[in-house]
């Protein structure tokens, strides 16, 4: 099993290679590779729920003026771009590369959410 790092934030993300598919290597509660066809699932799911939604990115109503608002999930980058006021801290297990995740609205957080 090889490890590879990618540093982000404070903290490195490190994964595994098994069986020709990338995890994550500190996550044994997601157990879904991390690679290109996972993505590509998730974002399927995502804009599933946003035809749901009827293509909202929050169903509450929102103040007027700044917002901070957190991200437990997929839809930060989204949001900063239909709220411009907004400054979002986005947690996630890992943050895909070149996908506009770098904006200066947008504080990334390499976390597990669900982790005690």
């Amino acid at each position: 099993m090889a490890i590879d790092d990618v540093g982000l934030s404070n903290k490195q993300q490190a994964f595994k290679h098994e069986h020709g598919r990338r995890y994550r290597a500190n996550d044994n509660a997601y157990f879904f590779p991390a690679n290109e066809k996972e993505y590509n699932r998730l974002d399927l799911q995502h804009l599933s729920l946003r035809m749901l939604t009827d293509n909202k990115s929050a169903l509450a109503p929102l103040p007027e003026g700044s917002l901070r608002v957190l991200d437990l999930g997929i839809w930060a980058k989204e949001f900063i771009d239909e709220y411009p006021q907004a400054t979002v801290v986005g947690v996630d297990l890992s943050f895909p590369e070149g996908q506009g995740f770098e904006d200066e609205r947008l504080e990334r957080r390499v976390e597990n959410s669900e982790a005690n």
